[in-house]
């Protein structure tokens, strides 16, 4: 065991992010804007994605759900692709010829950092894809000028064009080719560390070296321009534009992002252990085996300045600063708030940095490894503590269904107000939107005639339906005619605790009880149905 891990310290890492990561694989769920694609004809999936200026995401999406073990597939894949992710990056750093221990640490820190719970859903994982395939093309990109070789080149200047398709990545494009540029120079990595007062002016022969690299964002922008434009409800809301509103408040965003993502990545891993009992003892039995593997791999030889380290650190507030950059300037903020998730995406490798700067420079060398091993605990368990809140979600959805399909007063009527007083089984702290009920009640009666909402979320729209119900497919609400609710579904916690114990029950129940499952779900939850005018139903929406 010990040759294996000293001959490959990526493998620990692999093991280190399943602790945290493999019970995605048990998920069965459908979350968000998954549901306007789950189940969906192909008119109505491609609509949207031309809809929204992506509809290669829209042939992606189309291909994977062509299985009936779709689900699976998605989240068998983001496992796949994000520890490929991270064995990108960690190939790109021995070209680079970084400190193999500092190394170690940032690529570990990248791979396991809780960020982007939104890897749960459906609809995002496009965006883990084309993710991979940025740093895939980044490594090649550097390969390929060490080795002079044609094809690698090619290769990652069609991986670069294919990963823009998620758009941040081509603001972030600038970390590669400044990374392009030092190569081409034949500066080390370390004299360019350590002096950056010795990186020159950009020459001429330098540009022509790179042209076809640095001409690539443009290229992709023409495309983009001419051939996949927005139109539909996300031309209409003014999808991801830029406004002058936003580029003055982008300062504001960005240390928002800060203050939310990164400094909440220990205020909320520290709340989890904190909370919950087993969480806490997971802390510790992590810990424990984290520091076995560690001195497995013999990560102890920290042969690295200070002058490198703070290098290293300046490095990550500048890439953190690029990930989040082209959220921040379209207004949306990378946070752990509902599905904001989504914006941080990017933010890892600058993250990884600045931790492991920090660290180095904060403590005593000798403490360096004791306390990163109890930071990458607290991540791998704030990690599981997300992933168990989505299959929570996932399983209150199921009890959901279970549920509807018997009520005879939501198939009889079309138009219904939700109580959900049991928001805190959502995957998310957001409560579920109205195409997500709509949704479920399309799986539970076949059809898309009923509307089911949440009082809030009905009334902030309520001068907005007739245009939603332009693509009413898209919204489970296809063979639906509007009409103002006049039913309440009250929804409250059954007999059945979902607690992240049961949750883990069902999981097994799922695959060897059936009955025994459909049972306990559907226990989840109880739900009444009742009778109230819009008047009343508004009055106690206010009064709560």
């Amino acid at each position: 065991m010990n040759n294996i891990f000293k001959k490959c310290p990526f493998l620990s890492i692999v093991f280190f992010y399943l602790f945290g990561n493999v019970i995605l694989l048990f998920n069965n769920g459908i979350y968000w804007d998954d549901w306007a694609i789950y189940n969906s004809s192909f008119e109505s999936i491609m609509t949207q994605f031309y809809g929204n200026g992506n509809p290669l995401f829209g042939y992606l999406h189309l291909f994977l759900l062509h299985s009936q073990y779709a689900v699976f597939i998605y989240h068998l894949l983001t496992v796949i692709l994000q520890l490929l992710t991270g064995y990108a990056l960690w190939n790109s750093f021995k070209f680079l010829k970084v400190n193999l221990d500092i190394s170690y640490w940032i690529v570990l820190i990248f791979t396991i950092v809780p960020y982007f719970s939104a890897k749960n859903t459906l609809i995002c994982f496009p965006y883990t894809l084309t993710y991979y395939l940025f740093i895939l093309a980044t490594y090649l990109m550097i390969k390929a000028v060490k080795t002079k070789n044609l094809l690698l080149r090619f290769t990652a200047l069609f991986l670069f064009l294919t990963s823009f398709l998620t758009n941040s990545l081509v603001v972030f494009y600038i970390v590669p080719y400044i990374i392009l540029y030092f190569v081409v120079s034949s500066q080390s990595l370390n004299e360019v560390q350590l002096n950056f007062k010795s990186i020159k002016l950009i020459t001429l022969s330098n540009i022509i070296k790179t042209t076809d690299f640095l001409v690539l964002p443009f290229v992709f922008s023409f495309f983009k321009f001419f051939f996949f434009q927005t139109s539909g409800l996300y031309a209409e809301s003014g999808y991801n534009d830029l406004s002058l509103s936003s580029l003055l408040l982008a300062p504001k965003y960005l240390m928002l992002a800060i203050q939310k993502s990164f400094l909440g990545l220990f205020s909320n891993s520290l709340l989890v252990i904190h909370s919950d009992i087993v969480f806490f003892i997971l802390f510790i039995a992590f810990t424990f085996i984290i520091s076995f593997f560690i001195k497995k791999i013999d990560i102890n030889n920290l042969t690295i300045s200070i002058k490198e380290v703070y290098v290293f650190l300046y490095l990550g507030m500048i890439l953190f600063s690029l990930a989040a950059l082209p959220y921040v300037l379209v207004g949306k903020t990378p946070t752990f708030e509902a599905y904001n998730t989504r914006h941080q995406l990017l933010l890892p490798i600058g993250t990884a940095f600045i931790l492991v700067s920090l660290v180095y420079i904060l403590t005593n060398k000798k403490y360096f490894n004791y306390i990163m091993i109890n930071i990458v605990a607290l991540f791998l368990v704030f990690s599981l503590s997300q992933n168990f809140q989505f299959i929570k979600g996932w399983l209150k959805q199921e009890s959901l269904y279970e549920n509807m399909k018997e009520n005879k007063l939501i198939f009889e009527h079309n138009s219904f107000i939700v109580i959900d007083n049991t928001t805190d089984l959502n995957a998310t702290s957001r409560d579920i939107s109205f195409y997500n009920l709509s949704g479920i009640a399309k799986k539970s009666f076949g059809n898309q005639k009923r509307l089911i909402c949440e009082g809030d979320e009905y009334f902030a729209l309520i001068s907005q339906w007739k245009t939603l119900l332009k693509e009413a497919e898209k919204f489970n609400l296809n063979d639906y005619s509007f009409s103002e609710p006049n039913y309440v579904i009250k929804i409250d916690n059954g007999s059945f605790h979902l607690t992240n114990f049961n949750a883990l029950k069902l999981i097994f129940f799922n695959f060897f009880a059936k009955e025994k499952y459909n049972i306990s779900v559907k226990n989840i939850l109880t739900i009444k149905v009742e009778n109230r005018d819009i008047d009343t139903i508004q009055f106690f929406l206010e009064k709560k």
